[in-house]
């Protein structure tokens, strides 16, 4: 009872100069006829008691010490402790007598302040306690506040986008009215004919003239992706991404007629499929890993030696440093019906289903030189029986983002050193390697413009046997090496496409194999947020005839060498996009190409290709 007697001293000290009436109480168990009511209730707007969680006041028990010390450290947080506060100014005349003395300020008296000082001393150990547990408390709240916000554990994006567009030799609105190359790929003749032997001794395969064998003349697809990334526990994340579109590849389509891949013959069933599925998650094996093991994509440099965009491989691929120096393995399978039902040796014939998988292993090394970053790739076993190397660099020059790669075809698809093909026709060491270099010449607020510079040889894309032209004709689509394969960006697999707007012209072996690209983008022409673009490409595409020479056995046959070279199909493009809302974009775009390149049947006009298409994209 003493020591609720010293309280209650405590809360009457801090009442002396107070008056209050209150239409409502705080507590539930403190009725407003109280005689304590008005103390109570102004220690408890003063912040001295906070009552229980259950809104009451609990009167009629004895008070704790522990609570006690809570309420002297409260009233000596809130206490005001300033000097008082002089009166008013008397009148103004003659010297006399001091006016009367102002009311009594905020501070305390000698007497309040000798009762605290007594309450402080009393109550010192819970006092102490109560500021450590608060110290400890604020330490905590700042080390949680300090360290990074928590992700959530599940992400999901993705994207839907829609094409419809007008394609062919004439474009007319109304519909039947459009002109494209309808040819029918599984008759044999025209583009089918065009894509295999001996068809091949007479013009380069063009996959455009495929694309519209299976697109009509107006025509609309869509594409949509949705993708979920997920934590597992600390460290591991789980990847997953589901892809509906109308895919087609004329080697699965062709092929492989006889499975469920038949119906993407025509580009029109669209096909939900897990496009990608992995897991990633660190491991120290020696020096610390990232591994990353499921169904993945993967592109080094510029894509030359390893590139899986448009099909992505089930394997297992890990991230290492040793000190600057990165180093990444990556090891995959792929089943063989995606290759149109190959099997290593010998080929199947096209229409054959086969078991098995075909199986790639790469390495890379790469490491700072200065303010650029180098690159070295190593292709041990690609598509089929590939092994290729190369050397990826970037970096700036004279403040322009550079960026390049040179690679080399070791082995082409088909197991055939390319060295000793090289020795047995004569061909040239540039046939077997490729070139990528891409710079930004200028890059302002109101004008950027980029080029590109490109050479693919003829032994790098097609899969010219060692002599004679009986072993090209068993090869099937042996004869393709890895840039005209279903996985790579310079092959064309989806008529959501069109390969000579949707990817790299100066790299595409059936047309411009040797040239170069360039692109104008003004971001403000036609206002902020509707950026201009124009593309232009042209250079030289790979001679037929000097394929069939090679094929024949070059200098072996004793027959003369042919051009390499003949004039590539001269491209341009023009486009412009806008935001329509946020993350919402419509693009609109037409194209032409020359034909000169293209496999026509007689009678089919000999104008060029054009393309008018509009995109509208919507991003999560």
């Amino acid at each position: 009872m003493k020591k609720l007697l010293f309280v209650a001293l405590c809360a009457a000290l801090w009442l002396i100069p107070a008056t209050a009436s209150f239409a409502q109480g705080a507590f539930s168990d403190v009725p407003i006829d109280h005689w304590a009511y008005d103390a109570i209730q102004k220690l408890v707007d003063d912040g001295v008691l906070v009552g229980y969680p259950d809104g009451t006041f609990k009167g009629q028990r004895a008070m704790t010490r522990y609570e006690a010390a809570m309420m002297v450290y409260r009233a000596l947080e809130k206490m005001p402790t300033g000097a008082g506060v002089a009166g008013p100014k008397g009148e103004p005349g003659a010297a006399g007598p001091a006016g009367p003395a102002g009311p009594a300020g905020p501070g305390i008296s000698d007497e309040q302040k000798a009762l605290l000082d007594r309450l402080q001393k009393e109550f010192l150990p819970e006092l102490k306690a109560i500021r450590a547990d608060l110290d400890d408390l604020t330490r905590r709240v700042e080390e949680l506040e300090s360290q990074p916000k928590a992700e959530a554990k599940l992400k999901v994006s993705g994207s839907v986008q829609y094409r419809t567009l007008w394609y062919g030799s004439k474009i007319k609105i109304r519909s039947g009215e459009t002109t494209g190359y309808p040819y029918d790929p599984m008759t044999g003749v025209g583009v089918f004919a065009s894509a295999y032997p001996p068809y091949i001794l007479d013009s380069i395969p063009v996959t455009d003239s495929m694309k519209d064998a299976w697109k009509a003349g107006d025509s609309s697809s869509l594409r949509t992706t949705l993708a979920l990334a997920a934590q597992v526990g600390k460290n591991a994340e789980v990847n997953v991404v589901f892809l509906a579109d109308p895919r087609t590849s004329e080697m699965i389509a062709i092929a492989d007629d006889v499975s469920p891949n038949s119906a993407w013959l025509n580009g029109n069933l669209d096909m939900v499929r897990i496009d990608e599925a992995s897991v990633k998650f660190p491991l120290n094996v020696i020096v610390p890993w990232d591994w990353t093991v499921g169904k993945q994509r993967i592109a080094w440099g510029q894509g030359l030696v390893l590139d899986n965009n448009l099909l992505a491989l089930k394997g297992v691929r890990g991230k290492a440093k040793f000190g600057n120096v990165a180093f990444e393995v990556f090891g995959a399978n792929l089943d063989r019906e995606a290759l149109g039902g190959q099997s290593e040796s010998p080929p199947h014939p096209p229409g054959t289903v086969t078991n098995g998988q075909d199986t790639w292993a790469a390495a890379r090394l790469a490491l700072p030189i200065g303010s650029w970053n180098l690159g070295v790739n190593y292709l041990h076993d690609g598509f089929r029986s590939e092994k290729a190397a190369s050397v990826d660099l970037t970096g700036k020059l004279f403040s322009r983002n550079v960026s390049l790669e040179l690679a080399e075809m070791r082995t082409n698809a088909v197991s055939m050193d390319i060295s000793d093909i090289e020795d047995i026709t004569g061909a040239s060491s540039n046939d077997s390697t490729a070139l990528v270099v891409n710079a930004d010449i200028l890059k302002s607020r109101d004008v950027n413009l980029s080029a590109s510079y490109g050479r693919l040889g003829a032994l790098y894309a097609f899969a010219v046997p060692r002599a004679g032209y009986s072993e090209w004709t068993t090869t099937g689509f042996g004869a393709f090496n890895l840039p005209l394969s279903a996985m790579h960006p310079y092959a064309e697999v989806s008529p959501h496409d069109i390969n000579w707007v949707d990817r790299p012209l100066f790299l595409d072996p059936t047309n411009i194999a040797k040239g170069w690209q360039v692109a104008l983008t003004l971001p403000r022409l036609l206002g902020e947020g509707t950026p201009l673009t124009f593309t232009l490409a042209d250079g030289k595409a790979i001679s037929g005839d000097y394929l069939n020479w090679l094929c024949l056995g070059g200098v072996m046959s004793e027959l003369p060498q042919p051009a390499k070279d003949k004039d590539a199909d001269q491209v341009w493009t023009v486009s412009v996009t806008k935001a329509l809302a946020e993350n919402v974009n419509f693009r609109l775009l037409y194209g032409q190409r020359q034909v000169d390149n293209v496999i026509m049947p007689a009678g089919m006009s000999g104008q060029d290709i054009k393309v008018l298409r509009g995109e509208l994209t919507v991003t999560f």
